[in-house]
C-alpha cells in the first residue's frame, strides 16, 4: 500500500512539473485526471490483500472465499499475479484443500470459543 501511494505522489508531481521541471507534459491531461482512481483502486486492492492474508492466517472461515475472490482478480497482474492466483485457486479451490481449510478453520473455532 505504501509502495501505491508512493507511486501515487511521484507520477501527481511528474504530471506537474513535468520530467525536469520545466513544466513539460508528463503524460496527457487524460490520464491526470484518472491518477486518483488508480491510486483508490490500488490501496483497496492492497487493503483486501491484507485481509485476505489475515484471514488465511488466523484460520477465519471467510478466509478462504475471500481468497478465491482476489486469487480471480489477480489472474490478470501478468506474470507473477497470474502463476499465484492459478496457484491459490488449485490449492484453496479444489475439494480436498477446501476441506482441509474448513476442518482447520473449525478447529481453530473451537479453540477461541
Amino acid at each position: 500500500m505504501v509502495a501505491g501511494i508512493a507511486a501515487y505522489f511521484a507520477v501527481h508531481a511528474l504530471a506537474r512539473h513535468g520530467w525536469w521541471g520545466d513544466g513539460s507534459d508528463f503524460m496527457p491531461e487524460v490520464f491526470q485526471c484518472l491518477l486518483p482512481f488508480i491510486a483508490f483502486g490500488t490501496t483497496v486492492m492492497a487493503g483486501l490483500s491484507v485481509l485476505t492474508g489475515y484471514g488465511l492466517l488466523t484460520r477465519r472461515s471467510w478466509g478462504r472465499p475471500l481468497a478465491i475472490i482476489m486469487a480471480i482478480l489477480s489472474l490478470i497482474k501478468i506474470p507473477l499475479g497470474t502463476a499465484l492466483g492459478i496457484y491459490t485457486l488449485w490449492v484453496l479451490g479444489s475439494k480436498a484443500g477446501g476441506a482441509e481449510y474448513e476442518g482447520l478453520a473449525a478447529a481453530e473455532e473451537g479453540i477461541r470459543v
